[in-house]
C-alpha cells in the first residue's frame, strides 16, 4: 500500500500542470520526506495514524534545513536539486524500512476504521472550514499583515537566486543583510519551483489550511502525555474550535510564527519519549526539529533551546 502511493506520488510529480499534478507536489515535498524519516527511524514508537500526523512537520523541517545546505555547499536551488534531494532522502529510507519489515507491516485498515481518529479528522475539517471563513476579504486572497508579503518577496528571492539570499537588494539595497528567517519561504519557494503555475500568494493563502495538522499534533502529545485517548480528543477538539489566537494568527498572516509553533509542538513530543524511553533516535528527531527552528522563528528556537536546557 505504502510503496503504492509512492509510485502514485512520483507519477503526479511528473505529470503535467493539473490539480492532481499540485496534488502530488505538494505531497512530494510535505509529506515524503517526513513519512520517510519517521517509518525508518521511529515507526515502533509510532502508529501509522501518528507518523501521517507528524510527517509534514517533518517534511517541513526537511525542507527549511535542505535550503539552508543547498546554499551552503553552493548548489542553485531549482526543480531538479530539490527533486533529487527528496529521492535521495526517501527512497533509501523507505528501502531500509523495506528491508527491516517495517514497511510490509504498513497498513491503512486500521487508520480507516478508528472512530477516535474519524473525530480527529472531523475536528481538523472543522479547523480548515474557520481557517477559510475570512478569506477572500475585501477582494485580497492572503491575509493582512506584514508577514505574508515579506514571506512572499523572501520566496520570490529565493526562487529568483536559487539560493538564500545574503541581502534584500534589488528590492531594498538599504538593507545589506537578508535578516529574515528563511524557513517557512523557502517551503513556499520549493511548492512554487514545482509547479510555476501556482502564483506565489496563492500558495501562501493555500498553505494556512496547513496549520490544522497543529491540531493533529495537540492530540498525539497529550497522547502520549495522558495516554489516555479522551483527553486527547478533548484537547484536540478545544483547540480546533476554540483557539481564538490561533485563528488570530492565521487571520493576520503571522505564518512563520505558526510554523514555529508546529515544529515546537513536535520538538516537545520527541523531547518527552526520549526522556522515558532513552531511545537515541528520537533524540536525533529533536535536534533536526530543533535545529529548523533556527531557520523558521527565532522566537520559537530561543524559548524551545532554554527548555530543552532545562528539560535535560
Amino acid at each position: 500500500m505504502v510503496l503504492g502511493f509512492f509510485l502514485i506520488l512520483v507519477v503526479c510529480l511528473v505529470g503535467g500542470t493539473s490539480a492532481l499534478s499540485l496534488t502530488g507536489r505538494v505531497l512530494f515535498i510535505l509529506f515524503l520526506p517526513g513519512f520517510s524519516i519517521l517509518q525508518a527511524i521511529v515507526s515502533d514508537e509510532f502508529n501509522l495514524s501518528e507518523r501521517l500526523i507528524l510527517s509534514p512537520v517533518i517534511g517541513i523541517a526537511f525542507t527549511s534545513l535542505m535550503a539552508l545546505y543547498l546554499t551552503v555547499l553552493d548548489v542553485p536551488i531549482n526543480e531538479y536539486s530539490i527533486i533529487m534531494t527528496t529521492l535521495l532522502l526517501s527512497v533509501p529510507l523507505l528501502a531500509y524500512s523495506w528491508k527491516q519489515g517495517k514497511l510490509g507491516k504498513t497498513s491503512f485498515r486500521s487508520f480507516a476504521i478508528s472512530s477516535k481518529y474519524s473525530i480527529l479528522i472531523l475536528s481538523i475539517i472543522a479547523s480548515i472550514v474557520l481557517i477559510s471563513v475570512p478569506f477572500p476579504k475585501n477582494g485580497i486572497l492572503i491575509p493582512m499583515g506584514d508577514d505574508p508579503a515579506t514571506s512572499t518577496l523572501a520566496a520570490t528571492m529565493i526562487v529568483q537566486q536559487g539560493e538564500i539570499p545574503q541581502s534584500w537588494a534589488p528590492y531594498f539595497p538599504e538593507q545589506t543583510q537578508f535578516t529574515y528567517p528563511p524557513g517557512y519561504p523557502s517551503v513556499i519557494a520549493f511548492l512554487y519551483l514545482l509547479d510555476p503555475t501556482v502564483s506565489m500568494p496563492a500558495l501562501v493563502s493555500l498553505f494556512s489550511a496547513f496549520f490544522a495538522i497543529i491540531h493533529g499534533e495537540i492530540f498525539v502529545l497529550t497522547r502520549r502525555l495522558f495516554n489516555d485517548y479522551r483527553v486527547a480528543l478533548c484537547s484536540t477538539i478545544f483547540s480546533a474550535l476554540l483557539s481564538a489566537s490561533f485563528y488570530q494568527m492565521i487571520i493576520t498572516g503571522r505564518f512563520p510564527a505558526l510554523v514555529g509553533l508546529a515544529l515546537t509542538l513536535s520538538l516537545l513530543l520527541f523531547s518527552y519519549l526520549y526522556s522515558i524511553t532513552g531511545k537515541c533516535k528520537l533524540l536525533i528527531l529533536a535536534g533536526i526539529t530543533l535545529a529548523s527552528l533556527f531557520l523558521t522563528y527565532t522566537l520559537s528556537f530561543i524559548t524551545a533551546t532554554l527548555f530543552v536546557i532545562l528539560f535535560f
